[in-house]
């Protein structure tokens, strides 16, 4: 479009931004729009996958820590990691909301393989990366495999992260299994279509290629019951962390996560 057409017409674009967030807020507040996000209706660029801080630090250490089965101490290091890193801070300025429960699972598991499916820009994808690059300085190597069916997605990840990184594009009921092939899964981390069925069809093959130690993580812990019946079929309780943002006016989301131990086989005796 000619500049000429466009300028006269750039109010018109931001007001419709405008409307579109009101109505956004409105539906997470009875249809008010608070004073707290009149800054977020007139500058924010975000209309979906919101981000920010958490005002709730010490709920997400407790509960990560006590579903990793890991000290206190060690969840605590692990925070500090991602509030002080310069490559998180410049991606996603600090605000990864409850996505850093992603980076304690893969600090803890050590995992060779890290499945991610829904990407968007990549926030996520970022600081599971991240993760994997400092175990890697520790002497456990990992790659993380992402899915997603847009293919502009994961857009704002860094370049020097990119060495580890499996991004397929396809729909997880097409390319999934296929994409994990004979490797093991350590991690896996549901984010994409928040229906029952995706979620249950990706756990579920996340457990068929489950390494000896799995943790299954669903972003929105709220939204179905499908890991909370996974985790029920084999014994292991869900950690739930209910996030609360920081200075933001989304009320949050639950992140849910279990931890699967597959017993060892006993070896044959010489």
């Amino acid at each position: 479009m000619p500049d000429a057409i466009k300028t006269p017409l750039r109010p018109l674009w931001q007001r419709g931004a405008w409307i579109r967030k009101a109505r956004i807020v409105r539906s997470y507040h009875s249809g008010r729009v608070p004073r707290g996000a009149i800054p977020y209706v007139l500058w924010d660029p975000e209309h979906e996958n919101f981000t920010y801080d958490l005002a709730n630090w010490d709920e997400l250490i407790d509960v990560m820590s006590a579903a990793l089965d890991v000290d206190r101490s060690a969840a605590e290091r692990w925070a500090q990691e991602v509030r002080q890193d310069p490559v998180l801070a410049r991606v996603g300025g600090g605000r990864y909301g409850r996505r850093v429960g992603w980076y304690f699972a893969v600090r803890a598991l050590c995992p060779s393989l890290v499945v991610e499916t829904g990407v968007h820009q990549g926030l996520g994808s970022t600081l599971l990366l991240r993760a994997l690059q400092r175990n890697a300085t520790e002497g456990a190597d990992g790659r993380l495999l992402s899915v997603d069916i847009d293919t502009k997605a994961g857009r704002i990840v860094p370049m020097s992260l990119r060495d580890r990184w499996e991004l397929v594009i396809g729909s997880s009921f097409d390319v999934l299994e296929l994409s994990i092939g004979e490797r093991r899964v350590g991690v896996l981390i549901h984010d994409s279509d928040h229906t029952y069925e995706c979620e249950r069809f990706e756990l579920d093959v996340g457990l068929r290629h489950a390494a000896d130690r799995i943790a299954l993580i669903t972003d929105n812990n709220h939204v179905t019951t499908a890991l909370d019946d996974v985790l029920a079929d084999v014994g292991v309780p869900r950690h739930r962390f209910q996030e609360r943002p920081r200075g933001h006016f989304y009320p949050g989301a639950a992140l849910g996560i279990g931890v699967i131990s597959r017993p060892r086989q006993p070896q044959p005796s010489a």
